[in-house]
């Protein structure tokens, strides 16, 4: 058996650090996703502010997928985009709309069931 190379742990610990940032993310994005909950209950509307709110903890929680995936830190991923040819550039772009565009229709059907007692 040979020892791991050094990369395999530098990969490691950004998976780890991505994990972690998932974890707080999405904690703190779904505490305000209930206070979100109790308020709509309550008779009150969030309006442009109270949104922003839940979209920066869940974007902080989306990079930490990113690195999780790809074992690269964020700040790293523009080097190995560039570095891809076109035909898998092109593959991964249409994944990710499509994939982007599931979670919007899901989180809206989602976000309409729960307004409507569901």
């Amino acid at each position: 058996m040979s020892a791991p190379a050094a990369g395999d742990a530098e990969t490691k610990n950004v998976r780890a650090a991505g994990l972690k940032k998932m974890a707080y993310g999405g904690a703190v994005a779904l505490l305000f996703v209930s206070a979100a909950i109790v308020v709509y209950s309550n008779g009150y509307r969030m309006v442009g502010l109270g949104w922003l709110m839940v979209g920066v903890p869940l974007a902080w929680g989306l990079v930490g997928a990113l690195e999780v995936l790809t074992g690269v830190p964020y700040t790293g991923l523009a080097q190995k985009w560039d570095e891809l040819s076109a035909g898998r550039r092109g593959a991964l772009t249409f994944a990710a709309v499509v994939a982007a565009f599931a979670l919007m229709i899901g989180g809206s059907v989602l976000v309409v069931l729960m307004i409507q007692g569901w």
